[in-house]
This record gives C-alpha cells, sequence and structure tokens, in this order.
C-alpha cells in the first residue's frame, strides 16, 4: 500500500513543479507533444512508469502514457483542491477558536 501513496506523490510533486494547464494536460496532449512532457519526469517515475507497462502487458507505451498522465492529474487537481479546502477551514478554525477545532 505505500507504493500506492508514493506514486501519487510522485505525480504530485510533478504537477505542482511544472505548472500545466488543464488545456495542456487533457486536451493538447498528444503524440507529438509527449515526450517533451516524459523528458521532465524524475527518474523515480519513469521506473514506477515503466514497472507498471511492463507488469500490464500493454501494447501501446503512448496510449498507456497518455492516458495516465491524464488520470494522475485529475487526481491530481482534486487532491489539491481538497487539500486548499482543508487548509482553509484549518486556518479559519484557528482564527475563530484560537486553536484547529472544527
Amino acid at each position: 500500500m505505500p507504493e500506492v501513496f508514493n506514486y501519487s506523490a510522485d505525480w504530485f510533486e510533478f504537477f505542482e513543479k511544472n505548472k500545466f494547464s488543464e488545456k495542456f494536460i487533457m486536451e493538447d496532449l498528444s503524440f507529438s507533444n509527449l515526450n517533451m512532457l516524459v523528458d521532465k519526469f524524475t527518474i523515480q517515475l519513469r521506473v514506477k512508469l515503466e514497472s507498471i507497462f511492463h507488469e500490464n502487458n500493454y501494447l501501446h507505451k503512448e496510449h498507456f502514457l497518455i492516458r495516465e498522465i491524464q488520470y494522475q492529474y485529475m487526481f491530481y487537481t482534486l487532491t489539491r483542491k481538497a487539500y486548499i479546502k482543508c487548509i482553509a477551514e484549518v486556518n479559519a478554525s484557528i482564527e475563530r477558536n484560537g486553536c484547529a477545532f472544527f
């Protein structure tokens, strides 16, 4: 189970660091610009993606990469929004109560 969290954390770090637009990831990502994005992967992320690709016997690496990048970006945006909301609630509670009670 810890591998799943590390994998998600690797993606979160990747998207936070590179600041790709949602339009680019969800609409414009294609075979022609995929390598530009893949070149920015950390070694750890590359190794994990290779492992997933080979474990599942996928046939087309580019299709797999585009699908995985888009899936992970959707997860990242949902997670980030929830994180921001949670931090805002904690900060508001601290202002109201002097501590983080909900």
